[in-house]
């Protein structure tokens, strides 16, 4: 009995002790195997039911615009237009111009700028202009020229000149200077006078190849404001002047 009480002693102390070591043993904690997560994966998002979507047309190379053409050259040659010809009609009022009485008349650039131009003149015109008619005559272009015109007319008291240059007047001479158109009557006697009611002039302008100028080409000026006595005193000379715009300007007697 007494044997079988101390081996139950034995047995019980054997299992308190080795209780005993298991509850002061530290605790091994195992690590935790960290999973790696992949990264989200972004859908693009879905087209709406009933859409259709048109992937856009590819894109093509633009080619740049040609070149214009280039401007034609132009002519450096200016076509130039001469005064090739010269009319003057004349209107007479109520006195006339007898005969032999003489008149002479002159077409040229105004006085300051003639002297190397050429001129158109017409003179010992002794023919009766009757009264409330008219008479027409053309001036002859005079280069180069040196004359003393002589008159056996006693109221002609020195010659005439008659002195030019030797170059063309130009269309554009006039439009630059204008012109000057002058009339002088010389009476028989000192008692005769001639009554202009008007002047018309009329001018040509060609191009070497004897073409008109496309504008100017025929111009004819009237001169309304001519009218005026003529006679063998202060009213000598009848001076019709033309604009550098090609009209007709004033008029003016001289002596």
């Amino acid at each position: 009995m007494k044997r079988i009480v101390l081996l139950s002693t034995l047995l019980a102390l054997a299992t308190v002790t080795v209780m005993a070591q298991q509850t002061t043993r530290p605790t091994v904690v195992k690590p935790t195997a960290v999973k790696n997560t992949p990264a989200p994966v972004l859908k693009a998002p879905e087209p709406s039911k009933g859409i259709v979507t048109t992937p856009p047309p590819p894109s093509t190379p633009t080619n740049p615009p040609p070149a214009p053409a280039p401007a034609p050259a132009q002519s450096s040659t200016v076509v130039e237009y001469k005064l090739t010809k010269v009319r003057v009609r004349i209107t007479t009022g109520r006195d006339n111009k007898e005969s032999p009485s003489e008149v002479y008349t002159k077409f040229s650039l105004p006085e300051q700028y003639a002297s190397s131009y050429c001129a158109f003149a017409q003179w010992n015109m002794q023919n009766e202009m009757p009264v409330n008619d008219y008479i027409e005559v053309g001036l002859n272009k005079h280069a180069n020229a040196n004359l003393s015109l002589i008159s056996t007319k006693l109221t002609m008291s020195n010659p005439e000149q008659l002195k030019t240059g030797g170059k063309d007047i130009l269309l554009s001479d006039i439009q630059k200077y204008g012109g000057r158109l002058m009339i002088k009557y010389y009476p028989h006697l000192f008692t005769d006078a001639w009554r202009i009611e008007n002047v018309t002039l009329m001018l040509e302008f060609r191009d070497k190849n004897d073409n008109l100028h496309p504008v100017h080409g025929s111009k004819t000026l009237s001169f309304a404001n001519a009218k005026t006595f003529l006679n063998a005193g202060n009213e000598r000379y009848l001076i019709c002047e033309v604009g550098t715009d090609l009209s007709a300007m004033v008029s003016y007697t001289k002596n």
